[in-house]
């Protein structure tokens, strides 16, 4: 194997000693996986150019068809375009350094396992996709397990409600709820570059910018802690307030298995103080058929012309706990049904068209005209989230009444068991 070593004057001062190494036929370079799992983290998927920026010096490896052509060291700013036949590596001034190339890679060894993407801090490597069929290209954040849970836990808990010494018991049965999560959702994506959304699709990760030092302590006193079943990850689905009961998987989502541990909770002493407990929506009638026409087909066949004039809303089926299980929509072309979570994607936010409704333990309340048209709908409405799982304000709730993590896991996912795993 022949190794040609460039050295260019037309790069920029700042990249020291940039060095281009051109390699035929080398497989493409594979991450060692030890106990703790590398998270592969879906950033972004865009059309934008990115931008990446070193602490001290990282090496960029380029591949193109799995085979890797070049690499180079640098410690300045790079930034990656993609066009219709791959990804564009540039320099901080915006020249070309490689173009027509299937993937990037930033390995971080050399500045502390930490980068900058677009501003914003992140630890580990990063590795950039192109996606020929979009034209896209996708960010991946390659982290270590541990270190991934420091940029969840802040952001799925909320720093702002840990004011009680006694919080960390949540916080700790926080952090292991994440941790079960990441591992049992591993390979979801087959096809995908990543295991992770970066988004409430999977979990909310924001990288350093979102780590806290309590949170953190958390996530460290329980490093290797997972929730297992018969032996086995549990889908740790968790939520912010279950209005007082969480429910059964298979009930908010149909096309999930029904699983012992995800069963109802009642939990209406520990979660009522949330602030997030009582709800109330209100839309005027233009404003709930703007969301309906937008979403309403993203379960439900509609017209393309529509789905027509609003005549009415009905709460027909309810599920033990309260929660709607079917709403009709009534409309002057046709009639239409939403089932359990569906719901709350449909009925979207007055405020925002990107917040979905906070629960379906709602009632609805519906004023008509004289002549009996829609007017305004009124939905007034318990807990915040799916209820599937954990409630995160009862689980606040318990370590404040003195619970520990090991008893308020189990508490919310019955017949479970809290060992460590690595």
């Amino acid at each position: 194997m022949s190794t040609l070593k460039i050295m260019s004057k037309n790069l920029p001062s700042k990249i020291a000693a940039l060095v281009v190494l051109v390699f035929v036929f080398l497989p493409v370079d594979t991450i060692a996986k030890s106990k703790a799992s590398i998270i592969r983290v879906k950033l972004i998927e865009t059309r934008e150019k990115l931008n990446i920026s070193p602490y001290g010096s990282y090496q960029i490896k380029c591949y193109k068809r799995s085979k890797s052509v070049a690499a180079y060291e640098a410690a300045t700013d790079i930034a990656i375009s993609v066009s219709a036949e791959g990804l564009i590596l540039l320099d901080d001034n915006g020249d070309v350094l490689e173009y027509r190339l299937d993937k990037i890679l930033f390995d971080t060894k050399k500045a502390q396992n930490r980068f900058r993407f677009n501003g914003k801090p992140f630890r580990g490597n990063l590795q950039i996709h192109f996606i020929p069929g979009s034209r896209t290209q996708v960010a991946v954040n390659l982290v270590g397990l541990e270190e991934y849970l420091l940029g969840v836990v802040p952001l799925e808990m909320g720093k702002k409600l840990i004011t009680d010494p006694k919080d960390i018991e949540a916080l700790k049965a926080q952090a292991i709820c994440a941790r079960t999560y990441s591992l049992a959702k591993l390979g979801q994506y087959p096809h995908r570059p990543f295991d992770l959304e970066a988004t409430v699709a999977d979990q909310v990760y924001g990288g350093m910018e979102a780590e806290a030092n309590v949170i953190s302590q958390a996530v460290r006193q329980t490093r290797g802690e997972v929730i297992l079943y018969n032996g086995n990850f549990i889908n740790a689905y968790y939520h912010a307030n279950c209005g007082g009961s969480t429910e059964y998987v298979q009930k908010i989502w149909e096309n999930k298995p029904e699983a012992d541990y995800l069963i109802p909770v009642v939990d209406d002493t520990f979660c009522v103080w949330g602030t997030n407990y009582l709800w109330q929506q209100s839309w005027n009638k233009a404003e709930l058929e703007e969301r309906i026409n937008i979403y309403l087909k993203n379960y439900v066949p509609v017209p393309e012309k529509g789905f027509g004039e609003l005549l009415d809303l009905q709460l027909t089926e309810r599920l033990n706990s309260g929660r709607a299980k079917a709403l009709k929509i009534f409309t002057r072309n046709s009639e239409y049904e939403l089932k359990s979570d569906q719901i709350r994607w449909v009925l979207r936010k007055k405020e925002n068209l990107n917040s979905i409704l906070p629960s379906t333990l709602f009632d609805l309340q519906i004023f008509k005209d004289s002549a009996g048209v829609i007017d305004s709908v009124v939905a007034s409405g318990k807990g915040n989230g799916h209820g599937v799982g954990m409630c995160q304000i009862g689980a606040l709730g318990l370590a404040r009444a003195g619970y520990a993590y090991q008893e308020i896991i189990p508490h919310y996912y019955p017949g479970t068991k809290v060992v460590k795993y690595y």
